[in-house]
């Protein structure tokens, strides 16, 4: 089942997650090649644009060709399937019923040379789930395994590029924003101490991803915490610090990147 919206996201494609996955090498002399793409798009159909999502795009390649390197052109997008449908409740009925409850993305990863026989590729995704629907380009160059939040691909016959589209049905919010996991156990444990002692409590925590209005939110609600932030962005560290209980977050911004966090909050 497809719609012209994987077109559309297509065309409009950008350039995850924080910890990449590091498949096992299948050869004695096999060397792992990771790949610096930026971060996902997000393609939001309410509004017909794109954004940087702030989630890093992490891509392993484990392969015994010492030459291997990953072209210069990419594309990796992701979207809600309840935005679309929010967006367009007039669609099809079936379509709509099939579509809610899922994420969906699109991504192309290129070769420089060639991808041989045995060559491993991991793929993390922005989100967590099961897998619904795939659709992969010249399929028969590969065998794929899905997890509930990457993909690994092993190559069985030479080739240049994977070109997928993929849907999974979604998991619990906090599934599906797995890499904040850690975050949010700070911030509980902050929230803690402040109401317990009734004194300002801090958070810290690491990462190089955007903050998402969930969070933002969860900070303005909570003016007894402050958030540390110690982000990296573009190989340089910055140390952001969020005070609780100002006005922070905006209905109409699901993502706050690194650029807004650095310009706004970095001491």
């Amino acid at each position: 089942m497809k719609k012209m919206k994987k077109l559309i996201a297509t065309l409009v494609g950008g350039l995850m997650m924080a910890m990449p996955i590091l498949a096992t090498p299948l050869f004695s002399q096999a060397k792992t090649v990771k790949g610096d793409f930026g971060n996902w798009t997000y393609y939001d159909y309410a509004t017909d644009s794109t954004s940087d999502s702030g989630i890093p795009v992490s891509v392993t390649v484990n392969t015994s060709d010492e030459d291997f390197e990953f072209w210069d052109y990419f594309y990796y997008d992701y979207w809600d399937e309840d935005v679309w449908a929010a967006a367009y409740p007039d669609a099809d009925p079936e379509e709509l019923a099939y579509y809610k409850g899922h994420w969906s993305c699109e991504f192309c990863i290129v070769a420089y040379d060639y991808f041989e026989v045995g060559d491993t590729v991991v793929v993390q995704l922005p989100f967590s789930g099961s897998l619904t629907e795939y659709d992969l380009d010249d399929s028969e160059y590969w065998n794929v395994a899905f997890s509930s939040n990457s993909i690994t691909f092993t190559c069985v016959e030479s080739c240049d590029e994977i070109d997928m589209w993929v849907m999974y049905s979604k998991g619990s919010a906090e599934e599906d924003q797995f890499w904040f996991i850690p975050m949010k156990t700070q911030l509980n444990i902050a929230a803690e101490i402040a109401s317990t002692s009734g004194k300002e409590a801090v958070a810290e925590v690491s990462g190089n991803f955007a903050l998402s209005y969930e969070i933002m939110k969860w900070l303005e609600d909570h003016p007894n915490v402050t958030l540390k932030y110690n982000l990296t962005y573009k190989e340089k560290d910055y140390n952001i610090v969020i005070k609780g209980g100002q006005k922070l977050a905006n209905p109409e911004i699901p993502w706050y990147g690194p650029e807004y966090l650095i310009g706004k909050f970095a001491k």
